[in-house]
């Protein structure tokens, strides 16, 4: 950036500061810095402000197609300090410029505070704490009201929150991060009872899926940006060839029964297209596409993929297992770093589908199960009592039952009867 250019730069983010609500100083602050990326996040702070002004919707145009031209080059030092320069000082400047201009309502200054950019990462804990309790109430109680209230409280939080914020990438963060519990409560809700349970991956995942495209155009995500490339596509069917072997390990971790009854062409082929478009497809559009994008522009990249992982990991609880928990948390580090420095989440899809048809489908008539295993990935007794058996979830996306009813979804509860002898001589006529 030379000197003159730097100097109109600073100059109107000085201006942006004194007057952060006036959509005009963030439209020039993005056309008169050198960088495209910057450009784009000042262009969308803009639309925020004024959604239908079209030459901000010409700007944002602009951004794009120079970041395409330019690749994914990372920001300029000027840049990026007059970013740092501005986030550090910029609560300041709204309160300041509030009070000014609307003195009468003085008090709107302690609700700026409380969802400022400085309680964001402790917001995010909260959330993070929030979510984290309602799947292990979801997953571990006999019933799931106490936890879908909790996911339902969590939801409406966040979409709120995300109304207050002033920025468009803090939006961003906090509706893709709702992800978590309108998963949970979509696979609570739907009555799938009468399903067969490979149905119930595309049930689920149709209004996911339109959720996730819907977040994509509001955020201004183009698919490039989510990673939906061919980028380097070789490379990308080579780490998909990992889904074979991270199969096989969680196999041998879960144990679980096949999905399908036999082990042929015509059996297999619908449940392992399922697989792959609604669980690998899908989990990696919104978990290492939608969330992981958004969460690495504004708390970084490597601390954003650790998050994101998180709250992956957080999902598989109902396996009822700490190692496979751990094994997916890694797993999901893993394809979220391949997802970054490749730019694309083609060949983690791949391999995210393949782990969970190896998992489901392959390896359950490949490797031999031991007599002393009862354990599966759909079913887990997770009670002392005998004849009660709890169905938990084998992935994010699948409900923890099969019950019409949204409230009686948790468990499905075979009581079996009880298997007792008894002497006539011991036993008083009517006893139980």
């Amino acid at each position: 950036m030379s000197t003159a250019s730097k100097s109109t730069h600073l100059e109107y983010l000085q201006r942006t500061l004194q007057d952060p609500r006036n959509p005009n100083n963030w439209l020039m602050l993005g056309w008169t810095t050198k960088d495209p990326h910057a450009a784009l996040e000042f262009f969308q702070e803009a639309l925020t402000l004024n959604p239908n002004d079209p030459s901000i919707l010409d700007s944002i145009a602009w951004a794009k197609s120079r970041i395409e031209n330019h690749g994914d080059d990372a920001l300029s030092p000027d840049t990026n300090q007059a970013i740092r320069e501005f986030n550090a000082i910029r609560e300041t400047a709204v309160q300041e410029s509030a009070a000014e201009e609307l003195p009468a309502i003085k008090k709107v200054s302690y609700w700026r505070v409380l969802v400022s950019r400085k309680m964001l990462r402790l917001w995010m804990g909260l959330y993070l704490t929030v979510i984290t309790l309602a799947e292990i109430l979801t997953t571990a109680l006999p019933t799931v009201e106490l936890g879908l209230i909790i996911y339902g409280l969590a939801l409406l939080l966040l979409i709120v929150h995300s109304a207050l914020v002033v920025s468009r990438r803090e939006q961003r963060l906090l509706l893709t991060l709702a992800f978590a519990p309108l998963i949970r409560m979509i696979s609570l809700s739907i009555p799938l009872r009468d399903l067969p349970q490979m149905f119930w991956y595309l049930v689920i995942g149709v209004p996911l899926f339109a959720a996730a495209i819907m977040m994509m155009r509001y955020a201004g995500f183009s698919l490039k940006e989510i990673g939906i490339t061919n980028r380097r596509w070789p490379v990308q069917l080579f780490i998909g060839l990992l889904g074979i072997g991270l199969g096989y390990l969680e196999y041998l971790i879960l144990r679980p029964e096949p999905l399908v009854a036999e082990f042929s062409l015509q059996a297999i082929w619908f449940p392992a297209f399922v697989l792959l478009f609604f669980t690998g497809l899908l989990e990696e559009f919104i978990f290492r596409g939608l969330m992981q994008r958004a969460f690495s522009t504004i708390i970084g990249a490597y601390e954003g993929i650790l998050v994101v992982s998180f709250v992956f990991a957080i999902l598989h609880f109902g396996y009822h297992s700490v190692i496979d928990i751990i094994f997916v948390f890694w797993v999901a580090v893993i394809f979220g770093l391949i997802a970054y420095h490749t730019g694309s989440i083609l060949g983690v899809t791949l391999a995210h589908g393949l782990t969970n048809i190896g998992l489901f489908i392959v390896f359950p008539f490949l490797v031999s199960l031991p007599a002393s295993t009862p354990t599966t990935a759909t079913e887990a007794t997770v009670s002392s009592t005998p004849g009660i058996v709890l169905t938990v979830t084998p992935t994010p996306f699948q409900p923890l039952s099969a019950y019409e009813t949204p409230f009686e979804t948790a468990t499905l509860i075979e009581i079996q009867p009880l298997q007792a002898t008894f002497e006539p001589s011991a036993t008083p006529p009517g006893a139980p």
